[in-house]
């Protein structure tokens, strides 16, 4: 077991769940740790991670970053927001996949029939229709998730601002106008 000495180059330290091991990450921000000890794997609490970088950072009080701005909560968002891209990729590229094999297979039909009804091409025949089912479901599901992606993560407020003690603006021209000049 270490001797729990102080955090080398500014990185917490976590007790393993199991042996109770001091485990040190090898980079600031990482979350899944091995304790050298036991060998279990554990997660290090988001919390607990935050706030070490807050604490590491030294803001001064007037400068401390509010909690919708703060850097674990950014790489939060930005990697919900990359795994979002992802699973859509991963839909238009399965709903491609059904549909150009549903093409594929509709063709085969086709060129199948011209010898006779039998069951080879009504077997594809069926298989097409389908993918060709599988191909909608997934495109719409594709359509989906582009409009969850492109919707706005920010809440409207619950009631409008008031902005009748704001002016358009015209009262700006009448200062300039009543600013003194220089004659040359």
């Amino acid at each position: 077991m270490s001797d729990g000495s102080a955090e080398p180059q500014g990185l917490p330290q976590y007790h393993c769940p199991g042996c109770g091991e001091v485990v040190i990450p090898a980079a600031l921000g990482q979350c899944l740790l091995q304790c050298p000890q036991c060998g279990q794997q554990f997660f290090a609490s988001t919390e607990e991670v935050g706030a070490h970088e807050a604490q590491t950072l030294d803001y001064s009080a007037a400068q401390r970053p509010e909690e919708p701005l703060s850097a674990v909560r950014i790489r939060q968002v930005s990697g919900l927001r990359r795994a979002a891209y992802r699973s859509r990729s991963w839909v238009i590229i399965a709903a491609g996949v059904c549909l150009i094999a549903g093409v594929k297979l509709a063709i085969t039909v086709v060129l199948d029939i011209r010898g006779g009804l039998r069951a080879g091409p009504i077997g594809y025949g069926l298989a097409a229709v389908a993918l060709f089912m599988i191909g909608g479901y997934l495109v719409r599901q594709a359509s989906e998730m582009t409009r969850r992606i492109r919707q706005s993560r920010q809440l409207d407020p619950p009631d409008p601002p008031d902005l009748s003690s704001l002016s358009d603006g015209s009262q700006r021209w009448k200062n300039l106008e009543d600013l003194p000049r220089d004659k040359p």
